[in-house]
């Protein structure tokens, strides 16, 4: 359904597209694939009594905060946090979207 809906906003043509768009509609792609994955990663480790959502969580948490700590070097960007509105942005957002939801 996403993927029609894709076709809805921006036309079957996607080579009639400016690039910006086109890796705009990569990036979405990728992040539904990836998100896809950790769901069904999180929903198989919760399956087994072996391994418990919290073991689960820190594997992907750990595995994440290693790529990003390569990345982020690699393309120029920081980690500092300038102000403590982009501080309170990001505690906010840890909270819902981890914590919460």
């Amino acid at each position: 359904m996403a993927v029609f809906g894709l076709f809805f906003i921006t036309g079957v043509d996607l080579s009639s597209l400016d690039g910006g768009y086109r890796l705009g509609i990569l990036f979405g792609v990728g992040t539904a694939v990836f998100y896809s994955a950790y769901i069904l990663f999180l929903k198989s480790t919760m399956n087994h009594q072996e391994v418990s959502g919290v073991s689960a969580m820190f594997v992907v948490a750990i595995t994440f905060a290693s790529i990003f700590s390569i990345i982020t070097p690699v393309t120029g960007s920081s980690f500092i946090i300038l102000d403590a509105t982009s501080f309170w942005a990001l505690a906010g957002a840890g909270v819902v979207c981890t914590t919460i939801s």
